[in-house]
């Protein structure tokens, strides 16, 4: 019950989190800063995974996965620490304009936000020590890295919709593609589920009438939605902003025309 707990805490926190983010300007951002972030949510994905494994007894990770993970987590925290090292290091050098004193001020703020950062990992680190001693007693699922794709996917979407509600008061002044965007997070938060976990949301025929047209509308959008949406979400920014954000971009668009192709023609009821 408590790694259920964790789980759901860290969902809403991690959901929160990307809320409070979102409108930041994306252009100031340099490729490593976006590559460092990506990394950090393919670690909230993992998190995630080992909390509900745990969880619900469910083997989502094998061990040699696992410990691809692991390096890709303690890669993202050393590549973290640079950044915040060279992010406090500017600020100090222009105020003292002295590089020793900018150098040891820069080192002593990362290492206390480094030892911060770990004391809120401390269930994870407990987590995974459970998985592991538990491994063979977890049970064997399908699709188990669908499961950790819609833990990277779903809180970046559920935050676009619950955002574009809340967050902004000038909701009433999106177009109509700005909506249909919305209504897209919503569409792919129910196909990547039902695809990851089995379950058929709505009948097969839905999904089967509503595939091609939001394939259509998912790569025409971009150029349609409004100045006042993409001043909201930095769509355009986030997506052409340099190559990393257009790479990935392009790889989650062609997973996602894959899951709902593989959901509305190929998958039983």
């Amino acid at each position: 019950m408590v790694w259920r707990l964790f789980f759901v805490i860290t969902a809403i926190i991690v959901l929160l989190m990307y809320i409070l983010g979102l409108n930041t300007d994306y252009s100031s951002i340099s490729s490593f800063q976006y590559f460092t972030g990506e990394l950090a949510y393919v670690c909230i994905a993992l998190i995630l995974g080992v909390f509900y494994s745990l969880g619900w007894k469910q083997k989502l990770f094998s061990k040699k996965s696992l410990n691809i993970f692991i390096a890709v987590f303690i890669l993202s925290m050393v590549l973290s620490i640079i950044d915040s090292t060279v992010q406090v290091y500017s600020v100090f050098y222009k105020q003292a304009q002295n590089s020793i004193q900018a150098s040891i001020a820069s080192v002593i703020v990362s290492s206390g936000y480094a030892v911060i950062v770990n004391l809120f990992f401390i269930p994870f680190y407990i987590g995974l020590y459970k998985y592991k001693k538990n491994f063979d007693s977890l049970a064997q699922v399908e699709k188990t890295y669908w499961k950790i794709f819609v833990f990277y996917c779903i809180t970046m979407l559920a935050g676009c919709v619950v955002s574009s509600i809340t967050k902004y008061t000038h909701f009433v002044l999106y177009n109509i593609f700005d909506y249909i965007t919305i209504l897209s997070c919503i569409y792919e938060i129910m196909f990547i589920i039902g695809f990851a976990w089995n379950v058929r949301i709505f009948n097969k025929l839905f999904w089967q009438l509503t595939a091609i047209p939001y394939v259509l509308l998912m790569c025409l959008i971009p150029f349609f939605i409004s100045d006042t949406f993409n001043q909201d979400f930095r769509i355009k920014e986030i997506i052409f902003g340099n190559p990393i954000s257009i790479a990935l971009s392009a790889v989650i668009c062609i997973v996602f025309i894959y899951v709902i192709y593989m959901y509305a023609y190929k998958e039983k009821d």
